[in-house]
This record gives structure tokens, C-alpha cells and sequence, in this order.
């Protein structure tokens, strides 16, 4: 009796670790299911099971024997990050601050997908700022951190004090 062979099914192909990766990082992609017989061809033209990645792209996976080729696998797509820029940030009004009074500082250029943290610890792209200080931000994505923005300086100003009113003579008048 002969062994019938089929053409193979397609294969499934997994990453060994996130799919973003940050400069100089690189990626392994693997077939989880090889048939016995044959030969596993990438999107990229190399063969095996498994490659290494480093570039954006699309990988995809065949698997070819002598009865043919099998459907082309589940696709990863593997995307390159790298360290934000240094933050934009911005006053909404004033930054010298009457009591009472607030102004918001805004970061105009944080990344998709990133983090702002303000000198004061706290995180988002606006914070509301009413007391003196100097304020700067740094972006974060999986790559790292930004250089710290440039400051802004707010400042408090004080109300005047009572004006002080004397007389420069008599304070009684004659009808």
C-alpha cells in the first residue's frame, strides 16, 4: 500500500515577546505547527522554523511539500518605537497667579500610546497649577523616557496691602 499525502494546512506562527520593538531590539517569530516532510518559506524569503525580526513589516508563513503549498498563515505585523521627544509644553493664560487663581499647563506633542509625568508626580497630558513653582514633563513609551521639557516658571502675586491714608492737615471743614 502507498502513502497519499496532502498539501499542508496553513501554518500558525507566534512572536516570542511584544511585537513593538524598540531601537536596536529584535523579535523571534516561530511555526508552531510544521508537518513531517516540509519546508516552512516566510514573507521575508527565508526558511525554517523560525526567523528572527528587527523592522516593521508584516510577516506571514507557508509551508510547501511535494503535493503543494498550504495557505498562507496568520500574519503579525511588528511595529519599531522609539524614545519620545523631549515634551512641548504650554500655559493656558498667565503664569503669574493671583490667589485664587489656577492656570493649566498642557504637553502638545505627547506620543499615541505614551505617558506624561509632571514634576509633581502627577501624569496625564494637563495638569491645573496654583501655587509657585517651576513645572517640567517627561514623556514615557516602552522605549523610555524623554529628556525632561523645558520649565515653566509660575509665580504667585500678592494682593496690595490697604492703601494707608493720612491727612495733610485739618480733617474738619467749616460749612
Amino acid at each position: 500500500t502507498g502513502v497519499v499525502n496532502n498539501a499542508p494546512v496553513a501554518p500558525a506562527i507566534a512572536a516570542a515577546s511584544p511585537t513593538a520593538l524598540c531601537p536596536g531590539a529584535t523579535l523571534e517569530l516561530t511555526i508552531d505547527n510544521i508537518c513531517p516532510g516540509c519546508t516552512a518559506t516566510w514573507s521575508t524569503g527565508e526558511t525554517g522554523a523560525a526567523i528572527t525580526v528587527s523592522t516593521d513589516g508584516i510577516y506571514t508563513a507557508i509551508l510547501s511539500n511535494g503535493c503543494g503549498e498550504s495557505p498562507a498563515s496568520n500574519a503579525i505585523t511588528v511595529t519599531t518605537n522609539t524614545i519620545p521627544d523631549a515634551a512641548a509644553i504650554s500655559a493656558s493664560a498667565s503664569t503669574a497667579l493671583c490667589p485664587g487663581v489656577s492656570v493649566e499647563l498642557s504637553v502638545s506633542n505627547a506620543c499615541q500610546g505614551c505617558i506624561v509625568t509632571w514634576s509633581t508626580g502627577e501624569t496625564g497630558s494637563n495638569i491645573a497649577v496654583d501655587t509657585e513653582g517651576m513645572y517640567t514633563a517627561i514623556v514615557s513609551n516602552i522605549c523610555g523616557d524623554s529628556p525632561s521639557s523645558d520649565a515653566i516658571i509660575v509665580t504667585t502675586v500678592t494682593l496690595p496691602g490697604a492703601a494707608i491714608l493720612s491727612a495733610g492737615g485739618p480733617t474738619t471743614f467749616c460749612a
